[in-house]
This record gives structure tokens, C-alpha cells and sequence, in this order.
């Protein structure tokens, strides 16, 4: 790899973790101080070739980094929903802030892990804190593709984001699942888990 592909190579990095997303090669040239369009065509290129970015054809902002130039972290979050006295409540989760004297609320999750379902991880994420699922919305209509030994579950979360963390791209799916009230523990607070009314959660978005 050449310096000039080294020093793009770091661009495309850096622009990916500050913005989200990759730059055109407009911006490319502008920040590398490269006057000619086809001149860092042809390094991106040589980047593809060597497998350290890929790129869609004739797309904008298409440029992503491979497998070997970052990890991908497969995140999966729970909206939990409960029932309880004609009132629906969704589970959310504590993080206090090492650092601060403050906290925020996330939806409970995790990083899956390699051999994992979804739906596995979800079911054993709320059980070991004494949650019990019993619905996972789309979960009916989830399919189950092979080939040879490999299985591959396609499935349709309730939504989907991504973000960067350093050069680890990190992928949520939020799935969609009701939780057994007559089972939840009254003292599940003591485990930074709070059940707040879908009524009373816009109000507590707009304090925290």
C-alpha cells in the first residue's frame, strides 16, 4: 500500500467515525488536498483490490470498511412490554455514568454471541433477570434458511440502527416482546430495572 492509499485509507476512518457515515470523493480530494477525482478513483480502487474498503457502483457514500479493517458488533435491545391494572408499562434499564452524578434509561440488551439466535438471546437476557417472555413479536413469521451446516435465520426486528464506536461498526436490532406480569418480581428495581407506564414515557424522555 502506497502512502498516498495509507493516508485516504485513514481519511475514509476518520470521516466514517465522526460522521456516520463515508465521505463522497469530492471530500476525499478536498481533505487529502488531491486536485484530480480520477486520481482517487484510482487509489480507492487499489484500497478494494487489497480488501480494505468496498464500495457500491456509481453510489455516493457507499464506502465501508471491511471485516479486516474493523469489527462488527451484533447488538441486540428489547422493548418489553407488560400489561398490569389496564395500564401498559415498558421495562427499561439504568446506566449510571461512572464519572457523573447522573444516569440515563436504555432498553435492555446485550451483545449477541456467536452461536446465538435473536430470539434465544432475548428470552435468556430477560430470564436471568427474572423477566419471562412470552411473545416476541414477527417471531411466527422468522425464516430458517441452511446450507449444508450452516443456519441462517432471517428475521424482521422492530427496528434497526447502526453507529461507530472507534472502527467497530455496531448494528441494534430492537425486537418487540411482552413479558409475563403475573412472574415479574417486585424487587426487580434492586437490579437498575424500571417498569415506567407508556402513558407517564414521553414526559420522562423530555427530563432525562
Amino acid at each position: 500500500m502506497s502512502e498516498k492509499q495509507k493516508e485516504i485509507l485513514e481519511i475514509i476512518k476518520t470521516f466514517i467515525k465522526e460522521n456516520g457515515y463515508s465521505p463522497t470523493i469530492r471530500e476525499i480530494c478536498r481533505i487529502a488536498n488531491i486536485k484530480s477525482t480520477a486520481s482517487v478513483h484510482g487509489h480507492i480502487k487499489k484500497l478494494k483490490d487489497e480488501g480494505h474498503i468496498t464500495s457500491g457502483a456509481d453510489m455516493p457514500r457507499s464506502i465501508a470498511l471491511t471485516k479486516r479493517e474493523k469489527c462488527v458488533k451484533v447488538v441486540v435491545n428489547a422493548i418489553a412490554l407488560m400489561c398490569a391494572e389496564d395500564k401498559e408499562y415498558i421495562l427499561l434499564q439504568e446506566n449510571k455514568k461512572q464519572h457523573a452524578n447522573e444516569s440515563i434509561f436504555e432498553l435492555p440488551g446485550g451483545v449477541i454471541r456467536e452461536s446465538e439466535s435473536v430470539y434465544g438471546y432475548l428470552r435468556r437476557k430477560l430470564k436471568a433477570n427474572g423477566f419471562e417472555v412470552t411473545k416476541i413479536f414477527g417471531e411466527d413469521k422468522c425464516n430458517e434458511l441452511s446450507y449444508e451446516e450452516e443456519v441462517l435465520t432471517v428475521f424482521k426486528p422492530f427496528c434497526v440502527s447502526q453507529s461507530f464506536n472507534d472502527n467497530n461498526l455496531i448494528i441494534s436490532s430492537t425486537i418487540l416482546c411482552e413479558v409475563d406480569s403475573a412472574n415479574v418480581k417486585n424487587d426487580s428495581n434492586k437490579y437498575d430495572f424500571k417498569w415506567v407506564c407508556t402513558d407517564e414515557l414521553r414526559a420522562m424522555l423530555v427530563d432525562h
